[in-house]
């Protein structure tokens, strides 16, 4: 097992809230540091680093959520981290290399149906390219 942190891959979406909780919980069995990260995904008709400063509050206002409620649940080592890039998916995975993260913990969409399964294309990639455990959660219905 990897050394690193344990990553929580975080959307602003309706499962944050326990994603941050799984992610806490697993940094606080292993002793490790907890890493919430948001991605800020850029479109391909603007320039990388050229993010409109309402995607960029945005992305604070997550990243400030995040730690407000870790500070709550008094999660002592834990950092916020935003990034920019064209794909979430691609993003989570190189920063997860990138710190030799020991687990991702993400939410995914909701199943579509006893029988159709939709994990939505960054969950997919990520499961599919991750080179440590994927933990993903999703709300139930």
């Amino acid at each position: 097992m990897a050394d690193g942190p344990v990553l929580a891959a975080i959307d602003g979406g309706r499962n944050d809230v326990r994603v941050l909780q799984i992610a806490a919980g697993e940094a606080l069995r292993d002793d490790c540091e907890l890493v919430a990260l948001h991605v800020l995904v850029i479109g391909w008709e603007r320039a990388i680093e050229d993010a409109d400063e309402e995607s960029i509050l945005g992305n604070q206002r997550i990243l400030e959520r995040a730690e407000k409620f870790l500070a709550k649940r008094q999660h002592g080592k834990y950092r916020r981290l935003a990034i920019q890039s064209r794909s979430a998916g691609g993003a989570i995975v190189e920063t997860a290399r990138n710190l030799d993260a020991r687990l991702i913990v993400m939410g995914c969409p909701r199943l579509l149906g006893d029988e159709i399964v939709n994990l939505g294309l960054t969950a997919s990639f990520v499961l599919g390219n991750a080179g440590c455990p994927v933990l993903l959660w999703r709300n139930p219905i």
